[in-house]
């Protein structure tokens, strides 16, 4: 079973603990300020990741732009990881929505 956590905020055990047990780690404005988040987020595999502007009021687009220079991927590459990501959970009928 797989489950997403909103607003993750965890140290690098935490985030490897929950994604074992089938988690997948939003994040959002907080990469902004926490280089620790940071560091997990560069660390954990694209496929456990999504994220979010719920929290804070930062726009979408510069938590993409933040979070590719953290995985050091193009925008457009991101872009794909996190739709290739909500197609896997929520399945094909998402593709024609999103």
């Amino acid at each position: 079973m797989q489950f997403i956590f909103h607003g993750f905020n965890g140290n690098t055990t935490i985030a490897q603990q929950l994604i074992a047990k089938g988690a997948m780690l939003s994040f959002g404005a907080k990469l902004f300020v926490d280089s620790n988040l940071q560091s997990v987020f560069a660390e954990i595999p694209n496929d456990c990741i999504f994220l979010e502007t719920d929290t804070q009021q930062v726009s979408i687009s510069n938590i993409y732009k933040l979070a590719a220079s953290i995985k050091n991927v193009s925008i457009e590459e991101l872009k794909q990881i996190i739709f290739s990501n909500l197609t896997r959970i929520f399945g094909e009928r998402w593709a024609a929505v999103g």
